[in-house]
């Protein structure tokens, strides 16, 4: 078996292992960054409470002291909406588009027409709850009404998940048929060999390692490593590094 620039083709297929959850303290987005996301969080926040949203606001809406308060959710609830439209039609589009980069749930259509469907139909069902169903003696009534109450927050995260599984399925498919490149590495997966000498994981990743859909890790052949530190604090890792490899 040949190697290429410290790179070894698999012989088989590989094993499947989802990304982490977390994010290293070194791939944290700046908050500058985390506010041209925030329009999508605050969408998918509140079509999954739009149960009690919506609920509320039929209650409030005809008491003159909380009618304003219920005009204010009722608008926010429109905005979101319209996000959610608004993600629905441009989901064929390159680039990142208008859901949030680092979730990891704008790498291909199928991502961002669920994480659409997030907003938009929790929205719809918790609207339709709040106008035709309501608390009342009879036991089908409180079943409907706590359906409805309780099945925006259930949709919202089924459709998440849907659209982290679209996120992962180009790249398992890649790990789990043989075609993604295994690289030797350290038993601390502080290093990696790149064909030459040993490069830091914690400043460069190989260019032609399997990435996650959110951008933190890379396939090593076997298991998952984070990704470098952002531009803004290579220089403290630089150091760390450094002071390893002297202590090393």
């Amino acid at each position: 078996m040949e190697a290429h620039g410290g790179v070894q083709p698999p012989v088989g297929g590989g094993a499947w292992r989802r990304p982490p959850w977390s994010t290293p303290s070194g791939r944290r987005p700046r908050y500058r960054h985390l506010l041209r996301t925030r329009l999508g969080l605050e969408a998918l926040f509140l079509s999954s409470w739009s149960g009690p949203l919506f609920t509320g606001t039929r209650a409030s809406w005809t008491l003159a002291d909380l009618r304003p308060f219920a005009i204010f959710f009722t608008s926010i609830a429109g905005l979101a909406f319209a996000y959610g439209i608004a993600v629905i039609l441009t989901f064929r589009r390159r680039g990142r588009g208008l859901v949030p980069a680092w979730l990891g749930l704008n790498v291909n259509p199928g991502a961002r027409a669920w994480f659409g469907l997030a907003i938009i139909l929790p929205l719809m069902i918790g609207g339709v709850g709040a106008l035709y169903f309501e608390t009342g003696p009879s036991p089908r009534s409180q079943i409907l009404f706590t359906a409805f109450y309780f099945a925006p927050a259930v949709i919202a995260a089924g459709c998440v998940l849907a659209s982290h599984a679209c996120s992962y399925r180009a790249i398992k498919e890649t790990i789990v048929s043989g075609n993604a490149p295994i690289y030797l590495m350290t038993h601390d997966h502080f290093w990696w060999w790149d064909g030459v000498q040993w490069a830091s994981t914690a400043l460069v990743a190989p260019p032609q390692a399997v990435q996650s859909p959110d951008g933190n890790y890379w396939w090593t052949g076997r298991d998952w490593c984070a990704l470098p530190t952002f531009p803004w604090r290579t220089s403290q890792t630089a150091r760390g590094v450094s002071a390893r490899g002297a202590l090393g």
